[in-house]
């Protein structure tokens, strides 16, 4: 298990003190992120609620997720479909050789 550290945060204003394994850079750019979707919401939202802002937020970046992971889905079945079909074809096409 990597070592873990304990880092202060601050989303929408909200300091936090995690602990995480991710390297510094790693957690500036999700709390970028994250940060940014809250804002976002805010924005977007009547309501200066931050806790229907956060909800809102989860929701945009749980699209986003599953979004990106059926693209990815979608790519790699094209991918074994494509192998599939150049597998078949060089069996058919096999040469015999003999040494």
């Amino acid at each position: 298990m990597a070592d873990r550290s304990l880092q202060d945060i601050t989303i929408a204003g909200t300091r936090l003190r995690v602990r995480t394994s991710l390297n510094d850079e790693k957690v500036s750019q999700l709390v970028d992120l994250v940060d940014s979707k809250v804002k976002s919401a805010m924005k977007r939202s009547n309501s200066k609620s931050y806790h229907k802002a956060l909800i809102l937020a989860a929701l945009n970046i749980a699209e986003e997720l599953l979004t990106l992971k059926n693209q990815v889905r979608n790519e790699l079945d094209t991918l074994e479909d494509r192998a599939r079909d150049v597998l078949t074809e060089l069996e058919s096409t096999e040469i015999g050789i003999s040494i």
